[in-house]
Protein backbone atom coordinates (compact mmCIF):
# COMPACT_ATOMS: atom_id res chain seq x y z
CA UNK A 1 0.00 0.00 0.00
CA UNK A 2 1.37 3.39 -1.03
CA UNK A 3 1.56 6.20 1.49
CA UNK A 4 0.47 9.77 0.66
CA UNK A 5 3.32 12.25 0.70
CA UNK A 6 3.70 14.09 3.99
CA UNK A 7 2.00 17.49 4.10
CA UNK A 8 4.31 20.43 3.99
CA UNK A 9 4.13 23.25 6.52
CA UNK A 10 5.47 25.81 4.06
CA UNK A 11 3.28 28.94 3.98
CA UNK A 12 1.61 29.94 0.76
CA UNK A 13 3.28 33.14 -0.40
CA UNK A 14 1.14 35.51 -2.49
CA UNK A 15 2.95 37.64 -5.04
CA UNK A 16 2.93 41.35 -4.36
CA UNK A 17 1.99 43.93 -6.97
CA UNK A 18 4.21 46.95 -7.12
CA UNK A 19 3.21 50.14 -8.95
CA UNK A 20 6.44 52.00 -9.65
CA UNK A 21 4.79 55.39 -10.06
CA UNK A 22 2.37 54.99 -7.14
CA UNK A 23 -1.41 54.98 -7.34
CA UNK A 24 -2.97 57.15 -10.03
CA UNK A 25 -6.47 58.63 -9.81
CA UNK A 26 -8.80 58.64 -12.79
CA UNK A 27 -8.93 62.40 -12.78
CA UNK A 28 -5.16 62.55 -13.26
CA UNK A 29 -5.14 60.04 -16.09
CA UNK A 30 -4.42 61.53 -19.50
CA UNK A 31 -7.51 59.91 -21.06
CA UNK A 32 -9.72 61.76 -18.55
CA UNK A 33 -8.00 65.12 -18.77
CA UNK A 34 -10.18 67.96 -20.10
CA UNK A 35 -9.66 68.58 -23.78
CA UNK A 36 -9.34 71.98 -25.35
CA UNK A 37 -12.78 71.62 -26.98
CA UNK A 38 -14.56 70.83 -23.72
CA UNK A 39 -12.79 73.63 -21.90
CA UNK A 40 -13.91 76.25 -24.42
CA UNK A 41 -17.30 74.93 -25.53
CA UNK A 42 -19.26 77.70 -23.79
CA UNK A 43 -17.01 80.53 -24.89
CA UNK A 44 -17.94 82.86 -27.75
CA UNK A 45 -16.90 81.40 -31.07
CA UNK A 46 -16.94 77.81 -29.80
CA UNK A 47 -20.08 76.97 -31.80
CA UNK A 48 -22.56 77.09 -28.91
CA UNK A 49 -25.27 79.67 -29.49
CA UNK A 50 -26.57 81.86 -26.67
CA UNK A 51 -30.38 82.08 -26.62
CA UNK A 52 -31.73 84.84 -24.33
CA UNK A 53 -35.37 84.41 -23.22
CA UNK A 54 -37.68 87.02 -21.72
CA UNK A 55 -40.91 86.04 -19.95
CA UNK A 56 -43.60 88.65 -19.42
CA UNK A 57 -46.65 88.72 -17.13
CA UNK A 58 -45.68 85.54 -15.26
CA UNK A 59 -47.99 85.30 -12.21
CA UNK A 60 -46.31 85.37 -8.82
CA UNK A 61 -48.11 82.20 -7.70
CA UNK A 62 -46.47 80.08 -10.40
CA UNK A 63 -44.01 77.92 -8.38
CA UNK A 64 -40.51 79.15 -9.19
CA UNK A 65 -38.78 75.95 -8.06
CA UNK A 66 -40.77 73.58 -10.29
CA UNK A 67 -41.89 75.73 -13.24
CA UNK A 68 -39.43 76.71 -15.90
CA UNK A 69 -38.44 76.99 -19.54
CA UNK A 70 -37.15 74.17 -21.73
CA UNK A 71 -35.34 74.43 -25.04
CA UNK A 72 -34.73 71.57 -27.46
CA UNK A 73 -34.36 70.92 -31.17
CA UNK A 74 -37.81 70.72 -32.73
CA UNK A 75 -36.99 67.97 -35.23
CA UNK A 76 -35.30 65.51 -32.86
CA UNK A 77 -36.07 66.66 -29.32
CA UNK A 78 -32.38 66.49 -28.49
CA UNK A 79 -30.16 69.09 -26.78
CA UNK A 80 -32.77 69.45 -24.07
CA UNK A 81 -32.02 72.26 -21.60
CA UNK A 82 -34.19 72.94 -18.53
CA UNK A 83 -34.09 76.34 -16.83
CA UNK A 84 -36.19 76.64 -13.64
CA UNK A 85 -37.73 80.02 -12.96
CA UNK A 86 -35.82 80.14 -9.68
CA UNK A 87 -32.72 80.85 -11.78
CA UNK A 88 -34.33 83.72 -13.70
CA UNK A 89 -33.36 87.36 -13.28
CA UNK A 90 -36.11 89.78 -12.29
CA UNK A 91 -35.87 92.87 -14.48
CA UNK A 92 -37.01 96.41 -13.66
CA UNK A 93 -40.11 96.04 -15.86
CA UNK A 94 -41.19 92.89 -13.97
CA UNK A 95 -40.18 90.45 -16.71
CA UNK A 96 -38.02 87.38 -16.08
CA UNK A 97 -34.93 86.68 -18.16
CA UNK A 98 -33.04 83.43 -18.71
CA UNK A 99 -30.35 82.31 -21.13
CA UNK A 100 -30.24 78.91 -22.80
CA UNK A 101 -27.73 77.47 -25.26
CA UNK A 102 -27.88 75.42 -28.44
CA UNK A 103 -25.08 73.64 -30.25
CA UNK A 104 -26.88 72.59 -33.43
CA UNK A 105 -28.35 75.14 -35.80
CA UNK A 106 -31.93 74.63 -36.96
CA UNK A 107 -35.39 75.09 -35.47
CA UNK A 108 -35.44 75.40 -31.70
CA UNK A 109 -38.52 74.92 -29.52
CA UNK A 110 -38.87 77.11 -26.43
CA UNK A 111 -41.53 75.88 -24.00
CA UNK A 112 -42.80 77.22 -20.68
CA UNK A 113 -44.08 74.42 -18.43
CA UNK A 114 -45.24 74.01 -14.85
CA UNK A 115 -42.78 71.13 -14.40
CA UNK A 116 -39.75 69.67 -16.19
CA UNK A 117 -41.57 66.43 -17.04
CA UNK A 118 -44.29 68.41 -18.82
CA UNK A 119 -42.00 70.48 -21.03
CA UNK A 120 -42.32 68.36 -24.18
CA UNK A 121 -45.97 67.28 -24.09
CA UNK A 122 -47.71 69.26 -21.36
CA UNK A 123 -46.37 72.76 -21.90
CA UNK A 124 -48.31 75.87 -21.00
CA UNK A 125 -47.05 77.76 -24.03
CA UNK A 126 -44.31 77.36 -26.58
CA UNK A 127 -42.65 78.99 -29.54
CA UNK A 128 -40.36 77.83 -32.33
CA UNK A 129 -37.52 79.93 -33.70
CA UNK A 130 -35.00 79.33 -36.47
CA UNK A 131 -31.45 79.63 -35.20
CA UNK A 132 -29.10 81.64 -37.44
CA UNK A 133 -26.45 79.78 -39.41
CA UNK A 134 -23.65 81.88 -37.88
CA UNK A 135 -22.98 84.05 -34.85
CA UNK A 136 -23.01 83.45 -31.11
CA UNK A 137 -26.26 85.16 -30.05
CA UNK A 138 -29.82 85.74 -31.21
CA UNK A 139 -32.28 88.52 -30.29
CA UNK A 140 -34.16 87.87 -27.07
CA UNK A 141 -37.10 85.51 -27.52
CA UNK A 142 -40.17 86.89 -25.75
CA UNK A 143 -43.04 84.86 -24.29
CA UNK A 144 -46.03 86.55 -22.69
CA UNK A 145 -47.74 84.33 -20.14
CA UNK A 146 -51.14 83.28 -21.46
CA UNK A 147 -52.52 80.49 -19.29
CA UNK A 148 -55.30 80.19 -16.75
CA UNK A 149 -56.82 77.71 -14.33
CA UNK A 150 -59.66 75.57 -15.62
CA UNK A 151 -62.11 73.91 -13.23
CA UNK A 152 -63.68 70.53 -14.06
CA UNK A 153 -66.56 69.37 -11.91
CA UNK A 154 -69.41 66.88 -11.66
CA UNK A 155 -73.00 67.64 -10.71
CA UNK A 156 -73.98 66.96 -7.11
CA UNK A 157 -76.13 64.04 -8.30
CA UNK A 158 -73.12 62.12 -9.68
CA UNK A 159 -72.59 58.70 -8.09
CA UNK A 160 -69.04 58.00 -9.24
CA UNK A 161 -65.82 59.83 -10.01
CA UNK A 162 -64.81 60.48 -13.60
CA UNK A 163 -61.40 59.91 -15.19
CA UNK A 164 -60.51 62.39 -17.90
CA UNK A 165 -58.16 62.46 -20.83
CA UNK A 166 -57.54 66.09 -21.74
CA UNK A 167 -56.05 66.80 -25.15
CA UNK A 168 -55.07 69.91 -27.03
CA UNK A 169 -56.88 69.62 -30.35
CA UNK A 170 -54.13 71.44 -32.27
CA UNK A 171 -51.44 69.08 -30.90
CA UNK A 172 -52.35 65.35 -30.68
CA UNK A 173 -49.16 64.58 -28.72
CA UNK A 174 -49.96 67.09 -25.99
CA UNK A 175 -50.96 65.69 -22.56
CA UNK A 176 -51.23 67.53 -19.23
CA UNK A 177 -48.53 65.62 -17.34
CA UNK A 178 -48.39 66.74 -13.73
CA UNK A 179 -45.86 65.59 -11.11
CA UNK A 180 -47.29 63.17 -8.55
CA UNK A 181 -50.59 62.86 -10.41
CA UNK A 182 -51.58 59.27 -11.31
CA UNK A 183 -54.41 60.47 -13.55
CA UNK A 184 -56.87 63.26 -14.20
CA UNK A 185 -59.75 62.35 -11.89
CA UNK A 186 -62.75 64.48 -11.03
CA UNK A 187 -63.95 63.21 -7.62
CA UNK A 188 -67.55 62.91 -6.51
CA UNK A 189 -68.61 66.11 -4.80
CA UNK A 190 -65.30 67.75 -5.71
CA UNK A 191 -63.53 69.28 -8.64
CA UNK A 192 -60.29 69.19 -10.58
CA UNK A 193 -58.22 72.29 -11.37
CA UNK A 194 -55.69 72.42 -14.20
CA UNK A 195 -53.44 75.23 -15.32
CA UNK A 196 -53.73 75.26 -19.12
CA UNK A 197 -52.41 77.52 -21.84
CA UNK A 198 -54.87 79.44 -24.00
CA UNK A 199 -56.30 77.38 -26.85
CA UNK A 200 -58.80 74.71 -27.86
CA UNK A 201 -59.03 71.44 -25.96
CA UNK A 202 -61.09 68.31 -25.68
CA UNK A 203 -61.94 66.15 -22.67
CA UNK A 204 -62.84 62.50 -23.18
CA UNK A 205 -63.31 59.20 -21.38
CA UNK A 206 -60.03 57.22 -21.82
CA UNK A 207 -61.96 53.95 -22.30
CA UNK A 208 -64.70 55.43 -24.45
CA UNK A 209 -62.91 58.13 -26.50
CA UNK A 210 -66.01 58.74 -28.59
CA UNK A 211 -67.49 60.52 -25.55
CA UNK A 212 -65.91 63.91 -26.09
CA UNK A 213 -66.38 67.37 -24.66
CA UNK A 214 -64.71 70.30 -26.47
CA UNK A 215 -63.83 73.42 -24.51
CA UNK A 216 -61.67 76.51 -24.78
CA UNK A 217 -59.18 78.17 -22.45
CA UNK A 218 -59.74 80.55 -20.82
CA UNK A 219 -63.07 79.20 -19.61
CA UNK A 220 -65.33 81.72 -17.83
CA UNK A 221 -67.07 79.06 -15.72
CA UNK A 222 -66.45 75.50 -14.42
CA UNK A 223 -66.76 72.74 -17.01
CA UNK A 224 -69.36 70.05 -16.33
CA UNK A 225 -67.74 66.74 -17.35
CA UNK A 226 -70.76 64.52 -16.77
CA UNK A 227 -71.10 64.23 -20.56
CA UNK A 228 -67.91 62.13 -20.70
CA UNK A 229 -68.74 59.85 -17.77
CA UNK A 230 -68.75 56.13 -18.66
CA UNK A 231 -72.18 54.79 -19.55
CA UNK A 232 -73.91 53.10 -16.64
CA UNK A 233 -74.99 49.49 -17.08
CA UNK A 234 -77.05 47.72 -14.38
CA UNK A 235 -75.80 50.22 -11.82
CA UNK A 236 -72.16 49.72 -12.85
CA UNK A 237 -69.91 51.68 -15.21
Amino acid sequence: MRRAPAATNAALVMPTLTIPDGPRSLAAAAEFAPTEASATIDRPGSGRLQVPIRLRAVPTDLPRETAGVATFLTATGTEFVWLPLSQANLEADGSLTLTSTARTRGELTIALASHRSAARHGYLMRRQIELPASGDTVPAVELTFDASKVVFQLPKTALAATTLRVQRTTDPQWLPMQPGNGGLIVPVGGRLELLLGAGRYEASDPLQPERRLPFEVPSPKPIDVSAVQPRQRAGRP
